[in-house]
This record gives structure tokens, C-alpha cells and sequence, in this order.
């Protein structure tokens, strides 16, 4: 019996840390909240945000008290959210800026008028999602171009009133072309052609831009004459551009047919 009772036994503790903190709910930084579903030990806690998409993930207790867990389906100024994957904005910053302004543009419609009859599919409200469509694109094209490419919405919807960004409406085309087709949207004075400008005589001038050159082109007695000239010219502009990007793989061959069928017809405003 004294041999037993000199045999010291360790105090049992029980980790009251478990109790203290699961089924709490935190907030972050960015707005969202956040439930604790279980405390494995301080650097160790598994949780979930209380948002649609119930995103799970691990984080420590200092980080989650602080409200520096980040959650990547939390909505961000320009409507969209991160959401889960390899891209990460600060190693193609071109790529982030490409999405945030097409989100800009299309739903909150900031400085963008003639945005309201556009949207961006679901999918694309995600950078990842975008991404990814955007890597892969580009990949088919000439990689001396990356820093020109633009993505464009219009030449897959050119008949088209309400138009989509998405996979399968959309592409990247180099800058200069971008430019050009940017140039065919109508004028806020509808009554006068686009490249088309009354003068203070009663007569027409024409103009038309190249890569932030703007070229006179004349002037004409109407307005409709004015206009032939102006789309001749940029018919042929974008039709030379759009050969040498295509001899060059920095457009690819449906795009470069859709640039041809286009000006085939006689009005441009529907761009």
C-alpha cells in the first residue's frame, strides 16, 4: 500500500479552450462573418463564413480576433469577388485591371452610360474564373503582344443590342483594333454619322482616328457623303491592321473573319 501511495499521478486537465470559442461567430475586415466550427489548439481552428457560398477554411485565433481572415467570395467595390484558385492579382496585375473595369463598366456602370445594356455572366464575377479564360486565350496568341491585349465584347455580338461578357461572347484582340471598334459606337448626337462633324459653313468634315492619330478626311456638302468617305477609311484601316495581327497570331482566324464580315454592311452603329 505505501508503494502504491507513493506513485504521484499527473493531474488530469481539461482543455476548456473548446468550449470557450466553438460556435462563436467573428467579424472581418472585408464585411463578412465567421462561425467557429472547431478549436483544435491556437494556430489550429477550423472555421466557416456565414455567407452563401459557406466557405470553409483553417486560421488561428489571433488572426480570426483580429478579422484578418480573408474570404474569397466577399464582394469587392467593382461587384465582383476573388473567389478559389492559383491566380493571384499582384503576378499579372494587367489581368486584375482587365476585370475589375469590365465589372465596372457593366454593373455598376461608373462613367459608362452606353454600359446599360451590358452584363457579365455569373461565372465571371469570380477573378479566378476570369482568369483562367483569359490565360488560356491569350496562350493561343503571340506572347510579344501580352501587353496590348484588350478583351472586347463587340465583334462576337456585332448585331446584337444587349451584350454579354462571357467565355463564349467575348475575346483579346490587341489594343489598336480595340481602339477602332471603340470608334464605331454612335456618336451622342444621333442624328449626325459617326467620324462625321458640321462646321460653322454648313458643310461636313470627316475625320478618322488611327492609335490616337486623328486624320482629316475631307470636307463634303451632306452628312451622307461625309460618312462614306469616313467608313471607307476606316474599312480600310481595320482591314490592314487586321491582316498584319493575323499574319502575326496576335488575332485568330474567326476573329479576323468577323473583322472583314463586319464592314460589310453599311451601318456601323450597331457596334
Amino acid at each position: 500500500m505505501g508503494e502504491e501511495n507513493s506513485i504521484k499521478r499527473k493531474p488530469i486537465h481539461f482543455d476548456t479552450k473548446a468550449q470557450e470559442y466553438e460556435g462563436n461567430i467573428y467579424s472581418t475586415n472585408d464585411g463578412s462573418k465567421l462561425i467557429v466550427k472547431k478549436y483544435n489548439n491556437q494556430k489550429n481552428v477550423e472555421i466557416q463564413f456565414l455567407d452563401d457560398n459557406g466557405y470553409k477554411t483553417t486560421s488561428t485565433m489571433y488572426n480570426i480576433r483580429k478579422g484578418s481572415v480573408k474570404n474569397p467570395y466577399a464582394k469587392l467595390k467593382c461587384g465582383g469577388y476573388y473567389g478559389e484558385g492559383n491566380y493571384i492579382a499582384n503576378n499579372e496585375i494587367r489581368i486584375y485591371k482587365s476585370w475589375e473595369s469590365m465589372l465596372r463598366r457593366a454593373l455598376l456602370h461608373e462613367n459608362h452610360k452606353s454600359y446599360y445594356k451590358c452584363a457579365v455572366c455569373k461565372e465571371w464575377e469570380s477573378l479566378q474564373n476570369f482568369a483562367s479564360w483569359y490565360i488560356s486565350y491569350r496562350n493561343q496568341l503571340n506572347p510579344l503582344y501580352n501587353d496590348r491585349y484588350q478583351i472586347d465584347k463587340d465583334i462576337l455580338q456585332w448585331n446584337k443590342e444587349y451584350k454579354i461578357y462571357s467565355p463564349e461572347t467575348c475575346c483579346l484582340v490587341p489594343d489598336q483594333i480595340n481602339a477602332m471598334l471603340t470608334g464605331m459606337h454612335p456618336e451622342k448626337n444621333k442624328d449626325i454619322p459617326i467620324g462625321v462633324y458640321p462646321n460653322k459653313y454648313g458643310r461636313y468634315a470627316a475625320y478618322v482616328s488611327n492609335y490616337g492619330n486623328r486624320y482629316s478626311l475631307g470636307t463634303y456638302d451632306t452628312p451622307e457623303e461625309a460618312f462614306e468617305v469616313y467608313k471607307n477609311a476606316k474599312k480600310d484601316l481595320l482591314i490592314n491592321a487586321a491582316d498584319i495581327y493575323y499574319k502575326d497570331n496576335a488575332i485568330t482566324k474567326d476573329i479576323y473573319n468577323l473583322l472583314k464580315i463586319i464592314y460589310k454592311f453599311n451601318e456601323i452603329r450597331f457596334l
